[in-house]
């Protein structure tokens, strides 16, 4: 989405979920690190309690969590819907990536 390809996406939202001990977090970090992405430096990385977590990645604050989340930033739109609900309706977890304009992208675990 919005120019960001697969690994990007996933590179970024390792870089978030590098500070948490939850498990789906810990898995999108473990697939990034077998992929050999970079690791990005994060700064300020908080947990948003049931919904997600976000982090500053070279001066820009990104977002990764459920579809609650992007809800509550007011960004539910057909922009990622399509892709989040193919990958919902076959079983998979749909970790939903993006920054202040919005998504960029959705990591999906089995």
């Amino acid at each position: 989405l919005r120019g960001h390809d697969e690994a990007d996406v996933l590179r970024i939202g390792a870089a978030i979920e590098s500070q948490s001990n939850h498990p789906l977090a810990l898995a999108i970090v473990a697939e990034a690190e077998r992929r050999g992405l970079a690791k990005d430096v994060v700064a300020g990385a908080a947990s948003i309690s049931g919904k997600g977590a976000e982090a500053r990645i070279d001066g820009t604050v990104y977002w990764a969590g459920s579809e609650r989340l992007v809800k509550e930033k007011g960004f539910d739109d057909a922009l990622y819907r399509v892709e989040f609900d193919a990958f919902e309706s076959k079983g998979m977890t749909a970790v939903i990536v993006g920054d202040g304009a919005g998504p960029i992208g959705i990591v999906a675990l089995a």
